[in-house]
């Protein structure tokens, strides 16, 4: 038997059920009020994405000069390989979800990249 929740105010509108969480609403009011902060979180995120990938991107141009010096002029070994796949994979998928966010890119069902010609117009 799952424990029960008491619903009251914007903050606790979730009700436990047997497989999910399914948000209860007392009034139209509190559905307004649940899709304006939803709609404000989702906001927020966006833009944390973005100033994540400009701090990531400028720590990686400061950086860049010693990271010349001491990893891609040495000899090749496992360890530059990873600290290197570390370095540059990390902002490729945030490149990805930061164009996503920003409708620049579309996701297919295939997953391959299509370039939203309509963002440039």
């Amino acid at each position: 038997m799952a424990a029960e929740f008491p619903v009251s105010g914007v903050h606790q509108l979730f009700a436990r059920g047997d497989l999910d969480l399914v948000p209860v609403f007392n009034s139209f009011d509190e559905l307004l009020a649940y899709i304006n902060t939803s709609a404000l979180r989702l906001v927020a995120s966006k833009h944390m994405s973005f100033a994540f990938f400009t701090l990531l991107i400028y720590d990686h141009l400061l950086t860049l000069p010693e990271e010349i010096k001491l990893v891609w002029l040495g000899r090749p070994s496992l360890v530059k390989s990873l600290f290197l796949l570390n370095r540059y994979i990390v902002p490729l998928f945030v490149a990805i979800d930061v164009g996503s966010l920003s409708n620049m890119f579309k996701l297919t069902h295939n997953l391959s990249l299509l370039v939203d010609c309509r963002n440039y117009i």
